[in-house]
């Protein structure tokens, strides 16, 4: 049976390169605008009131 490299138990993330964007979740700012300022929710429609609180956005928020 061949030996086996143990695994790191605390592996260091990439900081650099297409793994370090991996690693932080990708780019979660083309997202913004579609969250309600007031409680947080994620609104398929930005111009319509928020499903959860029912704010409802002026056109120049974003």
């Amino acid at each position: 049976m061949p030996n086996r490299p143990t695994p790191d138990p605390n592996p260091t993330p990439p900081t650099s390169g297409a793994a370090a964007h991996d690693a932080e979740g990708g780019d979660a700012a083309c997202w913004l605008p579609q969250v309600c300022p007031d409680c947080g929710a994620l609104n398929e429609n930005p111009a319509a009131p928020c499903w959860r609180c029912g704010v409802t956005r002026s056109p120049g928020d974003a």
